[in-house]
């Protein structure tokens, strides 16, 4: 029987296809990660302060400046505008992990003023893992300012419960982790965000009194090392203020414990390394890559079986 060259390439096609699908959503994250080189993230008040006074005609930030939803939970973007004329809507667009588009909305928006817009995440289009980004864009493209959001099932956030001496972080790749500490005062509410991009720890804390906690961070969650390997200092914020602190012994192993001392009421803390745990996408780039390559080398061979075969 001789197989032809055009039923070959179909046959390898086909292979492609199926290989390349299988690794889809984690591909389509990692280029949808590359896409959005121009996507800013707003992490605290202070941040939102200096992007006011830089007079950008639009900027967006995710209310509480928390970026990681489940798809059960509207997503909430607030905004400013300085446009100056009230006749120009302000267009949202709303893509993917694979970068299809699922959603676009307008709104009109009164000069120099706040807005807030709501994104309902339950729908068919929504149902991907990953990153989303928002644009917004009100006429000319240097109008435009994008944000990503990170969406994650209910049943990946259930499944991780830290202990009351544990802060629990949400991460930008859609993972969660607990992280011990201790405070002089019980505290009225701690939440945490890890930022891969940044290499950014940031702890948001509500509490009464001030406080001085100690901090037990993974080395392999966020760690900061100099070029040669050696540990270095982190660097710590308080609301937005370089500050000194204390690095001690870890009673954990392979753990890094932090002294931050900061004052009553609200107070974000950013604790910046300079390595951070990977994130998937760019392991499944490498797989689908060599998946492909071996597509390529198989069908040679077997073209090269199907030309022996048609000369016997």
């Amino acid at each position: 029987m001789k197989i032809s060259l055009h039923a070959i390439t179909l046959i390898t096609l086909g292979i492609a296809v199926m290989i390349s699908s299988s690794f889809s959503y984690s591909y389509g994250q990692t280029m949808q990660d590359l896409s959005c080189s121009g996507c800013v993230q707003i992490e605290n008040p202070d941040r939102l302060e200096i992007h006011k006074f830089l007079e950008l005609p639009l900027i967006l930030w995710a209310e509480d400046f928390m970026y990681t939803f489940d798809h059960s939970s509207n997503i909430v973007i607030n905004g400013h505008s300085k446009l100056n004329n009230p006749d120009v809507p302000i267009v949202f667009t709303v893509t993917n992990p694979i970068g299809n588009l699922v959603t676009i909305d307008q709104i009109m928006v009164k000069p120099n003023s706040d807005f807030k817009v709501e994104f309902n995440p339950t729908g068919p289009l929504w149902k991907q893992d990953g990153m989303y980004i928002i644009k917004a864009q009100a006429g000319p493209q240097s109008t435009v300012f994008k944000i990503n959001v990170k969406l994650i099932s209910m049943d990946s956030q259930s499944r991780l419960e830290c202990d009351s001496n544990e802060i629990t972080i949400s991460a930008d790749n859609g993972g969660q982790y607990c992280i011990p500490f201790e405070s002089t005062f019980p505290l009225t509410q701690m939440t945490g965000f890890l930022n891969t991009e940044t290499k950014t720890l940031i702890l948001t804390v509500q509490n009464n009194f001030a406080q001085i906690i100690n901090i037990d961070i993974e080395r392999k969650l966020l760690n900061a090392k100099s070029s040669d390997g050696e540990d270095i200092e982190f660097i710590v914020m308080v609301n937005g203020e370089p500050v000194d602190f204390e690095e001690n012994d870890s009673k954990l192993s392979g753990h890094r414990t932090l002294t931050i001392s900061f004052g009553a009421g609200d107070t974000t803390i950013e604790i910046i390394g300079t390595s951070v745990i990977p994130e998937f996408g760019s392991i499944a780039v490498l797989i689908l890559i060599v998946s492909i390559i071996t597509v390529v080398v198989f069908s040679r061979k077997k073209i090269q079986i199907a030309n022996n075969f048609s000369k016997l």
